[in-house]
């Protein structure tokens, strides 16, 4: 007799009581931004802890990265998070 391991449920991966979250990098161009805030919206909908969003990696527009930030903020229920790429900054500017 073999048994037979449990199927996941259909959507395993919001499943309640595991927490999971999601990383965006800011987007480049005004027609990235506008894209972006639907998929923001799709993904709020799956109820993540929080979104982060990578905050001037490579030289990526910090403005950029806080106007993602804003979004989340104002049209979600979820958490916003900068995550902070440090490297190639300064102390006094990764400060």
């Amino acid at each position: 007799m073999t048994a037979t391991p449990p199927s996941p449920p259909a959507d395993h991966a919001c499943r309640p009581g595991i927490p999971f979250s999601f990383e965006l990098y800011p987007p480049k161009t005004d027609a990235a931004a506008t894209a972006l805030h639907g998929t923001i919206d799709a993904l709020a909908d799956a109820r993540p802890e929080f979104i982060s969003v990578t905050y001037g990696a490579s030289g990526s527009s910090r403005t950029s990265s806080l106007d993602v930030l804003r979004y989340i903020r104002r049209a979600t229920t979820v958490d916003p998070m900068a995550h902070l790429t440090c490297v190639g900054s300064s102390p006094r500017r990764a400060a």
